[in-house]
């Protein structure tokens, strides 16, 4: 296979992956202000099922961008991590992650 046709297809893993997040963030502040019915669990609780095959799809691809193999089975666990316990690039990168992709849309404060 190209290589081209390898990177877009990492790239859209990635973004399915971000947007399955945006949608667990929803689901998650609509059960939190108890406002989820039963008509938007339904289809919105398989969401979490495909959103977690993404995420860890996300995390081999991260392995390239850490340059790193996983020790967990979350990017989210990753992220957190390097922001936690890493120095240098790899805390940068994860903290712009954190900053810019996952803590203003996550209510819970899960990503602080």
């Amino acid at each position: 296979m190209n290589p081209f046709w390898k990177v877009l297809i990492c790239v859209g893993i990635l973004y399915a992956l971000w947007i399955h997040f945006l949608a667990v963030m929803a689901l998650l502040d609509a059960r939190e202000r108890q406002v989820l019915t039963t008509a938007a669990k339904v289809p919105g609780y398989p969401v979490l099922g495909a959103g977690l095959v993404l995420d860890f799809l996300g995390n081999l691809i991260a392995t390239f961008l850490f340059v790193e193999l996983p020790r967990e089975f979350t990017v989210s666990s990753r992220v957190k991590r390097h922001c936690r316990d890493s120095k240098g690039w790899r805390r940068e990168m994860a903290t712009w992650i954190r900053d810019n992709w996952l803590k203003p849309f996550d209510r819970t404060g899960g990503h602080d």
